[in-house]
């Protein structure tokens, strides 16, 4: 184990605390996700792998479902869907969208959530409810205007 793991298994930290510890490691996770060459969004490279070898191991959720029938009581392993889904679900309720069109098609963008800049995780806070955040086009064109890319 190494010691992001076991940092991450034993601490109790926010969900954008630790995806930004795992996208900032080096190793055989980076494959399966990583930033966007210009750090303003980051990529699930192998959703499978990824929900198989990754969220278990950095995103500590119990992925089984317990059913009880009568005096029975059933325990099943939740299906690699089910965990992807879960860690979609996660992302949305923190504010990050998926975007839909253009070069970055399938990556996950969040204002306040870019590579290098670990001074912006407290902003990235769970949302009440539907969130006003701006979308990626938005964010896009103000870095546009306000600098040169």
């Amino acid at each position: 184990m190494t010691n992001l793991e076991t940092d991450l298994s034993h601490a109790i930290l926010s969900f954008p605390v630790k995806l930004f510890a795992l996208l900032e490691q080096e190793g055989e996770e980076v494959e399966l996700i990583q930033w966007a060459s210009h750090g303003y969004c980051f990529r699930i490279t192998q959703p499978e792998r990824f929900a198989e070898e990754i969220v278990p191991k950095y995103f500590k959720r119990k992925f089984c479902v317990i059913v009880i029938f009568g005096t029975e009581i059933f325990m099943t392993r939740v299906s690699v869907e089910t965990k992807l889904t879960s860690f979609q679900r996660q992302l949305n309720l923190y504010g990050f969208r998926r975007i839909a069109r253009g070069p970055d098609q399938g990556c996950y963008f969040h204002p306040k959530f870019q590579k290098n800049r670990r001074d912006l995780l407290p902003d990235v806070k769970r949302l009440p409810g539907k969130g006003t955040l701006p979308s990626y086009e938005q964010f896009w064109n103000s870095l546009k205007t306000s600098s040169s890319l």
